[in-house]
């Protein structure tokens, strides 16, 4: 086959490109008719092939290709008259500037040939994304990857990590929003039957917020609500979400009510947290203050044992039902007055978060976050507390810690908003905020990592679809030497910033690729060894790139062999006589993962017909039957199944190991070996099936059936004489459906004894007392071809 480096393609070929929106330079995409161009929400397919015309002779002229003038790319016109840009410009399909364009020559193909089967992409996918002004987001903090609303952020998935993986085996579909109602206006069933790939996904480059629609001042913001319509709509329709995950969940993270559900399982370490509705605040803060902070004190008195004052509290110390002491970081000593933190859901960027000191404080706090400009949201989370030195910023790629960053912030202003946003490295972070205490540094580690466990346990009961990456923030409190408390801070979804750290990006937009292939799952081809070469070619794996094998969960693990970022399984065995399918492979670890060296395969085969020792003993392999290498006691036994209890037969048996044998071994003449199938053998037995064992027949007296075939014959056969050998056609299949069970005497026969046969069928007919095999059996009887 023809690679892209050997075509040629005279000026004046129609072929068709690899368009793509980031490497057009200004934006440019085409568009289906008028109405995508020019109304909202803008969209059209910014990744994929279109027909082009090719201006100049691809190769160049051998003189002209080391020559000055020499183009590395194929210099092409496109033929679409429609183009547009997320603003809504346009491009003069009259103007060869604005239509000229040139491609590598590997983004370059003919036409398809008529006839054939139509191009299928190995990945179609769905992106919604900003489409008016981009807000700057700040780069230091954020990493070069930007915001997941910017286009910095779309690209690095796009550009920088399907295009290398795939090259041009996909497409995207874009839609350009500005605000929520532009979701709305989305047709989910028309845009879905345009995507033809193989696997399909849908990402969301959106902030959805508790805000008035188009009353933000961040781009990517728009309201939940719509926001959420839009996307269980795709979801209703097929579509699968994979950024920045699937909408029950995302719900969950964003509207953090996860916090005040949650806090009283010991396991998450949540500090005690209640809701109260806007309502309430609305009609009386003091009010809702104090109704606040007595729920507090009742949650504080159920999780711990409470030192407070509160009336709750004093109750639940008298009835002794606490079970353990309230954290130190929790704790309030003296005639210290208690600190909280009241916050809003579908916050962005530690926006809409108050610190308070007591109730007074905390009613203001209270007032201040319902009455912000255009908020919309129905309720105020109020939370205890934890006093922390540093926030350990834990980041979860396909479960996971692969980074961690130790920050904080400097101060708090005099409205209880924290301020001056700072990162350390482990060891000045061990020096200025653990006192230079490391054991109590690792201490905290530890435990922060056991709460990455359980919380990973909770993803999956909100969702069973795969979880590329999640950002958990822990507070840390040195308590003692050594010692350290940690309280689960946030959950922070898919899309979380990731602070500077310039090896994630590829790591997140990684296992966010492979998870796209999760709807139907990949197929074998995609996952073959072999393959490498073609759609993972490019991927370089975890290991080279951070030194961290995303393959192999933990050390003490088997190895996986890493193709790219996928791990695939080592090739199948080679065909063994009749049986040419390998084992299932085993299980998965990370994203596509299989053990990198098998354990080589012994000499025999267990009872479960695969290669391999059995419990008790290694079973010699005959073929691909497999018996055991000596005969277990004739007296005890129960049925290859190896499970102990009366046969069908009602004979009581005896299990030995994982052999079982009959009470009465069956003659030697007959059996069928440990594979448990009735049917002929290799030696040619005569079996019968009883349950899990075959033993001979037991024929019934031939009366009955001489009858039945007089009745559907219209004769009475002779006496049967002794059984000729024979070996009926492969042609005859009601025959062969019959001496399945029969007897096939080995042998050559030069003549065919009819009225013999017609004895020897009637016997045979004997083990299944079936008029309508009778009948079938004569007509093939009396038939020249039988």
């Amino acid at each position: 086959m023809a690679t892209c480096s050997d075509m040629t393609y005279p000026a004046g070929t129609l072929v068709e490109v690899f368009h793509r929106l980031e490497r057009d330079g200004e934006g440019y995409f085409p568009v289906s008719n008028l109405a995508a161009r020019c109304l909202k929400p803008r969209f059209g397919m910014t990744d994929g092939w279109v027909i082009a015309k090719v201006l100049e002779d691809w190769p160049p002229p051998q003189g002209a290709q080391n020559g000055k003038g020499a183009r590395p790319c194929v210099r092409v016109m496109h033929t679409g008259q429609l183009w547009a840009d997320r603003y809504g410009q346009t491009l003069n399909p009259e103007r060869e500037r604005d239509m000229i364009m040139d491609y590598p020559q590997c983004d370059v193909r003919p036409l398809p040939v008529p006839g054939e089967p139509p191009y299928v992409p190995t990945l179609s996918l769905l992106v919604v994304r900003w489409g008016g002004e981009e807000t700057q987001f700040n780069v230091e903090q954020w990493g070069s990857a930007s915001a997941s609303t910017s286009s910095a952020y779309v690209s690095a998935f796009v550009d920088s990590t399907i295009y290398p993986v795939l090259g041009p085996d996909y497409e995207v579909f874009s839609v350009f929003v500005t605000s929520g109602f532009d979701l709305a206006r989305i047709g989910p069933a028309s845009l879905c039957q345009s995507l033809r790939g193989k696997h399909r996904a849908a990402c969301y480059f959106l902030w959805p917020v508790m805000h008035q629609d188009g009353e933000v001042h961040e781009s990517g913001m728009l309201d939940q609500s719509l926001y959420f319509d839009a996307v269980r709509t795709f979801e209703a329709a097929g579509l699968c979400t994979r950024f920045p995950h699937p909408s029950q969940l995302y719900r969950t993270l964003l509207a953090k009510d996860w916090q005040p559900t949650l806090c009283l399982f010991p396991s998450l370490r949540i500090p005690p947290a209640v809701m109260v509705n806007r309502a309430t605040i609305t009609a009386s803060p003091s009010r809702a203050a104090a109704l606040c902070l007595d729920a507090l004190a009742a949650v504080r008195a159920r999780r711990y044992r409470d030192t407070g004052s509160g009336d709750a509290a004093q109750k639940k110390m008298k009835r002794g039902k606490a079970s353990k002491e309230e954290p130190h970081a929790l704790r309030v000593e003296g005639s210290e007055v208690r600190r909280g933190v009241a916050k809003l859901g579908y916050a962005w960027e530690a926006a809409h978060v108050r610190i308070f000191r007591g109730e007074s404080q905390l009613g203001t706090a209270l007032v201040e976050l319902v009455t912000s400009p255009a908020v919309t949201n129905s309720a105020v989370i109020v939370q205890d507390f934890a006093r922390n030195d540093f926030e350990l910023r834990q980041f979860v790629i396909n479960g996971k810690i692969v980074h961690k960053v130790y920050t904080n912030f400097a101060w708090v202003d005099a409205d209880g908003y924290m301020r001056e946003f700072v990162v350390k490295g482990r060891e000045d972070a061990v020096r200025d905020w653990m006192s230079g205490d490391d054991a109590a540094m690792a201490q905290a580690e530890r435990k922060a990592a056991k709460l990455v466990t359980a919380w990973l346990a909770w993803f999956r009961t909100q969702s069973v679809e795969s979880l590329p990456g999640v950002r958990m923030d822990i507070l840390i409190k040195r308590v003692g030497p050594g010692a350290a408390e940690v309280f689960t801070l946030e959950l922070t979804e898919l899309g979380f910033s990731m602070l500077g750290v310039e090896k994630l990006p590829p790591l997140v937009f990684s296992a966010l690729l492979a998870s796209c292939f999760d709807d139907t799952g990949p197929t074998l081809e995609e996952n073959a060894t072999q393959n490498a070469t073609d759609s993972f070619a490019n991927i370089t794996c975890a290991v080279n790139n951070t030194e961290l094998d995303l393959c192999s969960p933990e050390p003490a693990e088997e190895q996986c062999a890493c193709i790219g970022i996928l791990c695939a399984p080592p090739p199948p065995p080679a065909c063994n006589d009749i049986l040419c399918a390998p084992p299932p492979p085993p299980a998965c670890n990370d994203i596509l993962c299989a053990l990198a060296n098998p354990p080589p395969a012994p000499v025999g085969c267990g009872i479960d017909a695969l290669c391999g020792p059995l419990p008790d003993e290694i079973a010699p392999c005959n073929d691909i039957l497999c018996a055991p290498p000596s005969p277990p006691p004739a007296d005890a036994g129960c049925g290859i199944d190896g499970m102990c209890g009366p046969l069908p037969d009602d004979d009581l048996v005896e299990c030995i190991g994982m052999l079982c044998t009959p009470p009465s071994p069956p003659p030697a003449d007959a059996g069928c070996g440990i594979d448990g199938m009735c049917g002929p053998l290799p030696d040619d037995d005569l079996v019968e099936c009883i349950g899990m064992l075959c033993t001979p027949p037991s024929p019934p007296p031939l009366t009955c059936l001489i009858d039945v075939f007089e009745a559907q014959c219209g004769a009475t056969p002779p006496p049967p004489p002794p059984l000729p050998p024979f070996r009926p056609s492969t042609t005859s299949a009601p025959i062969l459906n019959i001496i399945t069970f029969t007897a096939v005497v080995p042998g050559t026969i030069d003549t065919f004894d009819q009225e013999g046969f017609k004895a020897a069928l009637a016997r045979t007919m004997a083990f299944s007392a079936s008029e309508q095999a009778a009948s079938e059996l004569c007509a093939h009887v009396n038939d020249d071809e039988a």
